[in-house]
């Protein structure tokens, strides 16, 4: 049995119940309703069908059947289970729950420090390129500045030390969805035609040229001081979606990676990047993001700096929204497939989108120009919500 599925229910059967307990009953029946259609994306163990039986007893709604269920259905003249056999399943649950947390923690705390130990040296073996680039620099007698938007570099802060118990409060929800061919084409002819063709890349920055080579997949690296985000950020060319599960070095994880379309472009850079994480319980990966959302630490964590392996940017974070990923015959703006813009109602249709949206106002902070970096993550106060932090980058000093 994989325990990493059975601990990733708990741990939303338990958020789920705290969410929920105030709200009125009309509300809970409707939640209930939601999470029959969308078990199949909630969970993926048997405490999911469990903690619905159990849900649908504490409201007493009748003839509201679990659907989707892998076991089949029972003929209609089966009597129904009552309440008091569901109270004396509970200490049977609890004991299920008691052996399958014991066990997740000695498989979590493994994974968790073997995960911490790579990130550490990834991030060493970039500390020591740029040290030793400054050295350089200082034995010359000219400044460390490498070539890009002249923002200088920053070293790389140590690893948040975390416990990687806490899974992703919806390791399996993804935030970018599969984009037809023609959306694709439209993407890669528009960046064309705004550069003038193709471009020859410049070579990587030296700090990140051991890295690259032995990560070919690095596209960049994000870093957002007083916080753990300080992670490499990825870029898959086969799947779309293969940093989803999977850390930088290509292993299978829950908390995935950091990562960016793979239509973006990391020179000349786009218009506006988005960069993907998972919402992590435990803070890993994407997991402060919703901090944002408390405009004391909205105020006080305006800087971001993101690196692409070509050139250094420093942003200033200018709104934060709450948004959804949209279904196919949704009309609307997707800021996960804006790419560039070439005219000013192009650029103004996104800004609409933001000022929609947007919990803080960006009143004339975006103007026709400026390029864009959109952090995006799970939420989970609306039907496939977004969590998205939105930053300007800042010109060259």
């Amino acid at each position: 049995m994989d325990w990493r599925y059975e601990y990733v229910d708990l741990e939303k059967i338990r958020e789920l119940m705290e969410k929920t307990d105030s709200w009125e009953e009309s509300r809970q029946q409707e939640f209930y309703g939601y999470l029959l259609e969308k078990k199949d994306e909630f969970f993926r163990s048997e405490f999911g069908d469990l903690f619905l039986h159990m849900y649908k007893e504490k409201l007493g709604v009748p003839d509201l059947e679990i659907i989707r269920q892998k076991k089949p259905k029972q003929p209609e003249q089966a009597p129904r289970p009552s309440r008091s056999w569901i109270w004396r399943a509970l200490p049977v649950l609890f004991l299920a729950v008691a052996v399958s947390a014991g066990s997740i923690w000695v498989y979590r705390k493994a994974e968790g420090q073997n995960a911490r130990r790579h990130l550490e040296s990834l991030q060493k073996t970039m500390q020591q390129g740029e040290g030793a680039k400054a050295g350089r620099a200082e034995n010359m007698n000219v400044p460390g500045q490498p070539a890009g938007d002249g923002d200088g570099q920053k070293q790389a802060l140590p690893a948040k030390d975390a416990d990687v118990q806490e899974q992703s409060q919806d390791g399996h929800n993804e935030d970018a969805r599969e984009r037809t061919q023609t959306d694709g084409a439209r993407g890669l002819q528009a960046r064309a035609d705004k550069n003038g063709g193709a471009q020859e890349k410049p070579p990587v920055l030296e700090q990140y040229r051991e890295l690259s080579e032995q990560y070919p997949e690095l596209f960049g690296w994000l870093m957002i001081s007083d916080t753990g985000i300080n992670y490499p950020v990825m870029q898959s060319r086969t799947q779309k979606d293969y940093f989803l599960h999977h850390n930088y070095d290509g292993t299978a994880s829950d908390e995935g990676a950091l990562f960016v379309d793979p239509l973006s472009s990391s020179y000349p850079m786009d218009d506006n990047t988005v960069i993907y994480g998972h919402n992590m319980k435990n803070g890993h990966m994407f997991g402060e993001l919703k901090n944002y959302g408390v405009e004391s630490f909205f105020q006080a964590n305006r800087e971001i700096s993101f690196h692409t392996l070509y050139e250094t940017g420093s942003y200033e974070v200018v709104t934060v929204l709450q948004t959804h990923i949209r279904d196919e015959a949704e009309e609307g703006f997707r800021y996960y497939q804006f790419f560039n813009y070439e005219t000013e109602e192009e650029f103004q249709e996104c800004v609409n989108f933001i000022q929609e949206n947007q919990i803080y106002d960006v009143k004339n902070k975006l103007q026709y120009g400026d390029k864009l970096l959109m952090l995006s993550t799970c939420d989970y106060v609306q039907d496939n919500g977004r969590f998205v932090v939105v930053a300007r980058k800042k010109a060259p000093i």
